[in-house]
């Protein structure tokens, strides 16, 4: 049964990628591809700024990094550096599903920033952005099939979340070093995100959850 639970949704998933493809198409056949950044950032410091509790406290030193350093954020930490006056260089968003479109829907100001999207990306993002928009792959479902219209893509690595695939990017540009932020893989006094983000409010329960010492020692 269980295997034809997950066959059930690989299938479901597949169509949602598939279908994110197709209404995409449009903005894929006339962006670049992120090969075209690979190595053109060496030796630039890149700071990539994920959404976890942290960047609360690390929200000014980005601003004074303006300039100085590429920055780099996931769709869910945007809205909090809009709000304290950051306009990063890059966005980076993979998700297929709409619940993605929350981070984006309510951006009054599209920041002259360049839109890093997996190929599947849930649309309504792409007509919002509608321009700067960079395309990458991670090889999965209907990617052969742009590679025929477009050429050979490098699949870009992803440990399960945004973050994990925003580092192999910078990675690949060549920067060096590359500083996280707000890239806790932990909770802080029960919140899950930061201030400004899609999830602020919402709030940790303690079950199964494995308690470690901070980098404060608490």
């Amino acid at each position: 049964n269980f295997k034809k639970i997950n066959l059930a949704t690989n299938i479901k998933k597949t169509r949602k990628w598939r279908n994110n493809i197709i209404k995409n198409l449009p903005y894929i056949i006339n962006a670049p591809k992120a090969d075209n950044f690979f190595e053109k950032f060496e030796d630039l410091p890149a700071i990539c700024v994920s959404a976890g509790p942290s960047l609360d406290k690390n929200i000014e030193d980005i601003k004074k990094a303006k300039g100085k350093a590429l920055i780099m954020c996931v769709g869910t930490s945007l809205k909090p550096l809009l709000k304290n006056g950051i306009e990063p260089d890059i966005v980076v968003t993979m998700d297929g599903n709409k619940a993605n479109f929350k981070h984006f829907k309510d951006i009054d100001k599209i920041p002259n920033s360049f839109l890093f999207a997996e190929l599947g990306n849930y649309y309504n993002i792409q007509k919002k952005w509608d321009e700067k928009q960079v395309f990458f792959t991670m090889k999965r479902n209907f990617s052969g099939w742009i590679k025929k219209l477009k050429g050979e893509y490098t699949s870009i690595q992803t440990g399960g979340t945004v973050a994990h695939s925003m580092v192999d990017l910078a990675y690949k540009f060549g920067a060096d070093p590359i500083v996280l932020v707000g890239q806790d893989l932990a909770y802080e006094k029960g919140k899950t995100h930061a201030s400004g983000t899609t999830y602020e409010g919402d709030k940790v329960e303690n079950e199964n959850l494995l308690e470690v010492e901070s980098i404060y020692g608490d």
